[in-house]
């Protein structure tokens, strides 16, 4: 874990949180990103002023690369973990949840993020990008799966 956090250094600055982390993560201003491993410390990762091109590589356009999700699969999943940007992760809507799941051990860690705003979600409809898994998960969903609006 100390290496993990080390090496996100160089990205976020790093700091031990308490108390309610979900609201933590939703507080704070910019990219904000809590860690909660298995065993030990909970933490806030917050984004430093940093080149997100230089960070996230440059396949990507500037919609993309303002999510907090892109930012959580290529900075640190895909480049500080080393995880295959197809591998396999659970994602779960409710904090609370996903926090039980580690404390219960079915989780190694937990990463909780912002959701993505409407106006991000245009920007990047807008520039053409695919947003990262999950990027838009919406709920409640219609058993369709699909929402028709009267065009006429």
């Amino acid at each position: 874990m100390a290496t993990f956090l080390e090496k996100l250094g160089a990205w976020f600055d790093v700091a031990p949180a308490t108390g309610d982390i979900a609201a933590q993560v939703k507080s704070s201003p910019g990219c904000a990103i809590g860690v909660v491993p298995t065993v030990g410390d909970r933490y806030l990762l917050t984004l430093k002023d940093v080149n997100r091109a230089d960070m996230l590589g440059t396949d990507h356009g500037d919609a993309w690369q303002a999510l907090d999700v892109s930012v959580l699969h290529r900075a640190i999943l895909e480049k500080t973990i080393g995880l295959d940007e197809n591998a396999m992760l659970i994602y779960e809507h409710d904090a609370q949840k996903a926090l039980a799941r580690v404390a219960d051990g079915e989780a190694g860690m937990v990463f909780l993020l912002k959701g993505v705003t409407p106006k991000q979600l245009f920007a990047c409809a807008d520039s053409g990008e695919f947003m990262p898994q999950k990027s838009t998960y919406i709920f409640p969903k219609l058993p369709s799966g699909a929402v028709f609006n009267r065009l006429v």
